[in-house]
This record gives C-alpha cells, structure tokens and sequence, in this order.
C-alpha cells in the first residue's frame, strides 16, 4: 500500500514539473538577414542547441519556433557563419555574416552544381565578386593578380583596355597556345580577352588548373578553364546599387633610375660643348645638335667613330650649357586616372528574378597627350520558374568600347617608348621647330642614338577604334 501511494505522489510530481515547463515555453518569431545587405535569407535554419527540434526561414526570411525558457538558438546557413542567440525576447531578429571559408570550399565548375571541393577531385580555385571590387580594378585580369596560385597573368602591353595574358599550365602543344577556356554563366566564349567584362557585375570566378581538366571539359580545357559566374537577382524588394571610384597611377622609378648626365663630349674654355672647328654646338632647322664631337678620337687613327666605347673616354663633362640635360622619363609620363561608376537595379519573386546593371570604365594612359579607354557595359540577366526543377534564365551582356591611343607606343623594340628611352639626354622633347612643328629625327651623328621625338606622333599620328 505504502509503495502505490510513494508511486502515486512521484507520477504527480512528475504531471507538475511537465505542466511547469509547459508554462515556461514561448513562441519566438523574428527574420533572418544577411548583414552586408540587409536582404532576407529564405531556407535558414533556426534550432535550439542541443536538440533536434527546429525550423526553416520561408521565403522572406522569417521563422516561428517555440522554445523553453532562456533556450539557446543557433542560425545557420550555408555561405554564412553561425550564430547564437538567448530565446528571451518573443521578437528575435539576426543577421548573418559571410563566411569566405565556407564559400572557398563550395564551387560550381564541372559539374553545374555546388559542389564540395574534396569530392570534386581537381584542383579549383575560387575568387568572389567582392574580392575583385575591393580596389578600384579597370578590369577582371587586373583583379585576379595574386589570387590564383600558381598562375601568370600580365597584359599584353600595358597600356589601358589592352588584352590579357593568362597562362595557367604553361605551354602544352604543339603550336605553343597557352589560352585557358573561357566559359561566361556555363556557356563557353570564343573570347580571350575578359578584361572587357564589368568586373562589379560578376559574382564569383572559378579557375580549374590542374591537368585533371581535360576529363570534363576535354582537350579545349587542357590550357586550364576560366568560368565566369555573373551576378543575378535575388528573392526580395528591389535594390538599387551604385558604385562610383577614381584612382591614381604613377610610373614607380626605384633606385632614381636615369640617363647619364654626364657626358665626354669636347667642349671650349667656357665649358660650351663645340664641333669640329670649335664653334659652339647650336640647333639646327630640323631640331638636331650637329657637329658634336668626342674628347677624344678626332680622326679614324684614334677610334673615331667608335669613341662610345672607347676606353680612353673619361665622361666627367657636366650638362647645362649650349647642351643641357633633361629627364625624359618626366617629359614622357604623367599621372594616368582611371574612373568606375555602376549603377544595378535588382529584385526577385518566389519564382523570378531580374538585375539590370549599367556601368562605365574611363582609363586614361600614363603616357602624356596619349588618350584614353573609354569602356561602356550593360548587363541583362532575367529568370523564372516555369515549373519545379526547370528554370529559364537569359543573359545578355553589351559591351562598348572606344580607344583613342597611339598605336606607335607599344611594348616592341620599336616605336615611340624605345625611342624616348633611348633618346640622347640633351634632346627636349618639347623643343619646336621654327613652323611650330615636332621634329622627328634626333640624331647628332655617331654620338647620339637615334631615337625619335615621341612628341611627333602625337602631333601626326592618332587612332581611334570603335568595338
């Protein structure tokens, strides 16, 4: 009898605790965000830590649980780092923060899917959209620069809107091409030249370098492949975006690099440079110094014309006469300022999405008076759902360029840049003939290189190219 009733009073403790607890439970709601935007994430999970039990946010973001008493949740989603919040407020709003080491080990390339980079079995790197905007970027190639091991990537000729130049395995066939595949949203691109796409309209790239490419994609991918994810649309209100950056460049001279401003040429009493009949060295019509001669080695017996190198030349004459010194690296430079200005409109439904991005790209080049690279882009990318598991998307990219550069400054053992760095020190470049006119030739006979005033095709020579 004792037993029942002991049984009896423990089973009503018992009802009371659990009636107690019962009490002690609420219904907590609120929205899951992401931080950086402030944009809702559908899917996230919200579940009380250590337990099963928990839910999912719909497709504004927002959730309804009931917990117990001071219950601890965790928010999780992928791409985001987890977050734990006290359950003591019945409105509980959290907003998530990107997490790159999630992101790194998620890609898309090779099988259409996210995929895990451990099961995908080649090597892959991945490089976001808010990586390559971090700095003011004219271009693409210009922002994957140090973030892909392992790869060159340089341009062509280093003027601005020149092509670039990636090579992720090196060269690997017969006729020696090094051009990885170029695939834009999973569609390959007879282009080699990305520096043309709007690096703030594209989402993610990932990089395939290892020669395990080949089985997917085939022999065009045994250079490495380039895939060019673009951004889209997401699920929520619309959002306008808008962009706009100026940034600065200047040629880097370490080490005070420069011609010699010493030279071994005769001169008179007065320190004047002077010709073969020791008058002093004038420019003629035609913008040259003729006459000038060497200290040493006045006729053939001695080593003239060869005196350049001539060992018994002492160059200790100093520059400032009828013949002065200037710095040609100054007169051909300048501060070059490149522009980037975006404005993308975006938004999205249950079932479709849409982004509208328009932006503009003004690089100047570093040379003086050399022009410019004027690059317009457009981008349309529409989606929806036209039933479960079957998405239709379109994507349409307008790119307009116009390039006013001197085609005669080129990187080549030729053209306007060998010639100013070559050019004999007393030669100003800004110096004109009498009619007002460049002159071309710079030539003082054997003890001048024979360089070209770069100023002359300015004033004769231009182009310009509509793309």
């Amino acid at each position: 009898m004792k037993k029942h009733l002991l049984n009896s009073i423990f089973f009503l403790l018992l009802v009371l605790i659990g009636n107690y607890a019962y009490s002690q439970s609420s219904t907590v709601t609120g929205t899951i965000t992401a931080k950086e935007d402030g944009e809702p994430i559908p899917g996230a999970t919200v579940k009380i830590k250590g337990t099963t039990i928990g839910t999912q946010t719909n497709i504004k973001g927002k959730y309804t649980l009931t917990v117990p008493a001071n219950a601890i949740l965790v928010v999780s989603f992928i791409g985001y780092e987890n977050q734990q919040v006290t359950a003591n407020k019945p409105v509980i709003d959290v907003a998530l923060l990107l997490s790159n080491k999630q992101l790194s080990e998620v890609v898309v390339t090779g099988s259409g899917v996210a995929t895990s980079k451990a099961k995908l079995g080649i090597s892959v790197e991945s490089v976001s959209g808010k990586s390559l905007a971090a700095s003011p970027q004219a271009s693409i190639d210009q922002g994957l620069v140090g973030k892909i091991p392992g790869a060159e990537i340089s341009s062509v000729d280093g003027t601005p809107g020149a092509k670039a130049n990636i090579v992720l395995r090196g060269i690997n066939t017969v006729q020696g091409g090094t051009a990885p595949m170029y695939l834009v949203d999973g569609v390959q691109s007879g282009i080699t030249d990305i520096s043309q796409f709007d690096p703030a309209s594209v989402d993610h790239i990932e990089v395939v370098q290892g020669a395990a490419a080949s089985t997917i994609y085939g022999a065009q991918g045994a250079n490495g492949v380039i895939q060019i994810f673009t951004k889209k649309g997401v699920v929520g209100k619309t959002r306008i975006d808008v962009s706009s950056s100026v940034s600065g460049a200047d040629m880097i001279n370490n080490g005070n690099v420069h011609q010699a401003t010493l030279s071994s040429f005769a001169v008179n009493s007065a320190g004047q440079f002077i010709n073969s009949s020791g008058q002093p060295i004038t420019l003629n019509a035609y913008g040259q110094y003729p006459g000038i001669q060497w200290a040493y080695g006045s006729n053939s017996a001695e080593g003239f014309p060869t005196a350049m190198s001539n060992p018994l030349n002492i160059y200790h004459q100093q520059y400032g006469t009828n013949l002065k010194y200037y710095n040609h690296l100054a007169q051909l430079f300048t501060t070059a300022y490149t522009s980037n200005n975006n404005v993308t409109i975006s938004g999205g439904a249950a079932k479709s999405d849409y982004l509208f991005s328009l932006s503009n790209n003004y690089q100047e080049s570093d040379i003086k008076n050399n022009g410019f690279n004027n690059r317009t882009n457009m981008t349309v990318n529409l989606g929806t759902e036209l039933f479960k598991g079957f998405t239709f998307r379109s994507i349409t990219q307008l790119i307009y360029t116009k390039n006013t550069l001197n085609p005669e400054f080129g990187i080549g053992n030729t053209g306007g840049i060998f010639d100013a760095l070559n050019a004999s020190p007393f030669y100003n470049f800004n110096q004109k003939n009498a009619d007002g006119s460049y002159p071309l030739s710079l030539s003082s006979g054997t003890v001048s290189v024979n360089g070209s005033n770069p100023n002359y095709f300015h004033q004769w020579g231009y182009q310009t190219t509509n793309r």
